[in-house]
């Protein structure tokens, strides 16, 4: 049971050390850890990076979970060119 309840409380401090990660448009590798003291992932016109939830309003729009704040996924779109392009191969 002692060991039981040591494991359990590693993993609590081990998962409150742990970091958000956000893309960051100035980073070398374009992702970031962010400090304990952000909360937010952040993304306005020019930039992507780590925020507090205070500053995320009417031009900064923020999200709180790891790498959220990258491109969206187009997997439909590519669906329907790909399809396109089959058809155009097809009858040329």
């Amino acid at each position: 049971m002692k060991y039981f309840l040591s494991l359990a409380v590693v993993c609590v401090l081990f998962s409150a050390a742990y970091g958000l990660k956000c893309y960051c448009s100035g980073c070398a590798g374009g992702i970031m850890t962010c400090l304990h003291t952000t909360d937010h992932c952040s993304t306005s016109s020019n930039e992507t990076t780590c925020t507090m939830d205070s500053n995320c309003g009417k031009t900064i729009s923020c999200c709180a979970e790891d790498l959220c704040n990258g491109a969206k996924h187009i997997g439909p779109s590519a669906v329907i060119l790909m399809a396109s392009t089959a058809l155009i191969t097809l009858f040329l």
